[in-house]
């Protein structure tokens, strides 16, 4: 039987030539220096999700002594390292180059340079492609623990890598490397436009000592009024009576409670089937649901309003509905933003009881008291919020595409 060619699926015009295999230990050397006398005090995480970092970055503090380093290895700019621990991100744990300083790494890393630095982003590239992960999968020493992988040095090591000339090497790496730039470029932007809002967020809406927000449109000057949310509408409860074997099917839908926990408006697209029940509440124009429980206070009691006129849609049993006595009173695109600004967020939060998992009474926040202003600033408060949610929307769509066509290259482009 022939053996199959080593050639990748999609190539540059002008290149035919059969790949090779080599072992990582041809083309990379390994790093053993270890920071025995505490020198190097900047201690760097390798992150699948952030690449390698600092580590009181990603943990948000220092895990380790500064004094307790003399174990960990140093690397240096451009250096390679291997985390064995396993994520939803890195199925054979990630590994990434060095670009942030130099620093130590955990003793459980396995680090390595590479030999000619013209190779270096062509593999930095491959090696954030998980067409390695088979082969590494197929050497580890499983056993050890199911976070982590556990394989000898000398095993990873012997672990085969491609190769091409160094002009296909650079097509592939300054294709890819200008997608995954684009990427980076429009997640910093989205990042900021996140930022954005949670400021406004907690700007625009008034805190309990102050009866005007820090930030306001022109124009508008009259104080915000309390009003306590069992005064201006009811609650009604979600699904009763229903079994496991009654959801999937049917002429319904009812709204999930994750669909109400992730948006703050519903997302028709996060509907799921039920039968038709005409002894349930249903869901109507301008209703706003509110999560009975969840694992921290913080995130008990999160909103999201209806803005649809669709029939015989039902609400999960894990959340309860809200609906005004009188809509035309309320802009609905304020009042999805207002419950879920920093002020408003901080009260629900402090109702929520429990120990291990946090529940909220819908007569406690019935009780609530909440600062409104008049109808035409809510419809401009509304409006602006909801533009820049459409904004987050489009980039975290662009990046979902870009993402998605770099993982197909990725997969095409190497053998």
């Amino acid at each position: 039987m022939k053996n199959k060619k080593l050639v990748p699926q999609i190539r540059f015009k002008g290149f035919s030539d059969e790949w090779e295999n080599i072992k990582l230990s041809d083309m990379f050397i390994r790093l053993i220096k270890k920071n025995t006398d505490n020198s190097v005090k900047n201690v760097l995480t390798n992150s699948a999700e952030f690449g390698i970092i600092l580590q009181h970055q990603f943990f948000k503090n220092e895990i380790v002594k500064k004094t307790n380093l003399n174990k960990y290895y140093i690397i240096n700019i451009n250096d390679f390292t291997y985390n064995p621990r396993i994520s939803s991100n890195a199925p054979a744990g990630p590994i990434n180059r060095n670009k942030t300083c130099i620093g130590c790494v955990s003793p459980l890393y396995i680090n390595f340079k590479i030999k000619t630095i013209e190779y270096i982003n062509f593999y930095e590239i491959y090696f954030n492609s998980n067409l390695w992960n088979k082969e590494l999968f197929y050497k580890a020493n499983y056993g050890a623990r199911h976070d982590r992988i556990s394989i000898y040095e000398n095993d990873f090591f012997n672990i085969s890598l491609p190769i091409t000339n160094i002009i296909e090497q650079y097509n592939i790496s300054n294709y890819l490397g200008n997608i995954y730039t684009l990427i980076s470029k429009k997640q910093m932007k989205l990042e900021k436009m996140k930022a954005l809002k949670q400021t406004l967020l907690q700007k625009m809406f008034p805190n309990d000592n102050n009866s005007v927000p820090e930030i306001r449109f022109k124009d508008f000057t009259e104080n915000w009024e309390k009003k306590k949310l069992g005064d201006i509408g009811n609650t009604y409860s979600g699904l009763t009576g229903k079994k496991k074997n009654d959801f999937g099917h049917g002429n319904a839908l009812y709204i999930p409670y994750l669909n109400i926990f992730k948006n703050p408006i519903i997302d028709n697209s996060m509907l799921e089937p039920i039968e038709i029940d005409f002894k349930q509440n249903k869901v109507l124009y301008g209703d706003i649901f509110f999560t009975t429980s969840s694992e921290t206070p913080e995130e008990v009691g999160m909103s999201s309003v209806w803005l649809n006129n669709l029939n015989n849609i039902y609400l999960n049993s894990f959340c309860f509905g809200y609906r005004l006595n009188n809509i035309n009173e309320y802009n609905l695109l304020y009042f999805t933003y207002l419950l879920r600004s920093l002020f408003v967020r901080k009260k629900i939060a402090i109702l929520a009881q429990g120990i291990s998992r946090y529940n909220i009474s819908k007569n406690k926040l019935m009780e609530l008291k909440i600062l409104f202003t008049g109808k035409q600033e809510q419809e401009k408060i509304g409006k602006y919020f909801y533009k820049l949610d459409k904004l987050i929307n489009l980039y975290e769509k662009e990046i979902e595409k870009l993402t998605n066509l770099k993982k197909a290259f990725l997969k095409k482009m190497f053998v």
